[in-house]
């Protein structure tokens, strides 16, 4: 920042600071389910401080889900570059998020994997999981290795009532896990048919 203050240029300049993934053993996932190398909420969702005076108001916060991947389009975007036409970019332009607190289409799903494995999706206010490891560190279980009746899969959350992910609805909506395994069959079949990510 002294640098960029240094120069001139600091109040023109997108600056941002988040991590890819939420602690492991030792660290607070703040009151979420799950740590580092899951896909509980603990395991991903962490903060992200974004500083830009001319384009962003200060102090202004926006709740809405976004991801890393999303960075790219976004930062082309905002360079004036246009985004590679040979190859699916998998982000979405999330400027208006940074800018206005604007609001994510609530039809986009977030996809989230452990390795190469995909393991659950989000879509709005719904998260799936199909299945899950649940490695923690320095006690590592994983999925593989527990019996099929001590499983309660697939789990389905309200993340907007429920962000600890602590009550599983699967039985009181089982349209939306109807909907959700769709979207969740779909994506593996589009990834294992263009494995490249080419158009």
């Amino acid at each position: 920042m002294r640098a960029l203050e240094e120069n001139g240029v600091a109040e023109n300049t997108l600056v941002i600071f988040t991590s890819d993934n939420g602690p492991g053993y030792c660290g607070s996932p703040g009151g979420l389910r799950g740590r580092k190398g899951q896909s509980y909420e603990g395991g991903f969702r962490v903060p992200m401080i974004a500083h830009w005076p001319k384009g962003i108001t200060a102090k202004s916060i926006c709740s809405e889900p976004a991801m890393n991947i999303d960075l790219f389009p976004t930062l082309l975007s905002l360079a004036g570059v246009d985004q590679p036409e040979d190859r699916v970019i998998d982000g979405k332009n999330i400027l208006s998020l940074l800018t206005s607190n604007g609001k994510r289409d609530p039809n986009d799903c977030l996809f989230f994997y452990h390795n190469k494995e995909l393991e659950a999706v989000r879509m709005g206010k719904w998260k799936y999981i199909r299945d899950i490891d649940t490695m923690a560190w320095p006690i590592p279980l994983d999925k593989h290795w527990k019996s099929e009746n001590s499983l309660e899969a697939p789990w389905l959350y309200n993340l907007e009532l429920d962000p600890g992910e602590s009550y599983n609805l699967r039985r009181e909506h089982p349209d939306i896990v109807e909907a959700m395994e769709a979207i969740f069959q779909q994506w593996q079949k589009s990834m294992k048919e263009n494995l490249g990510g080419w158009k």
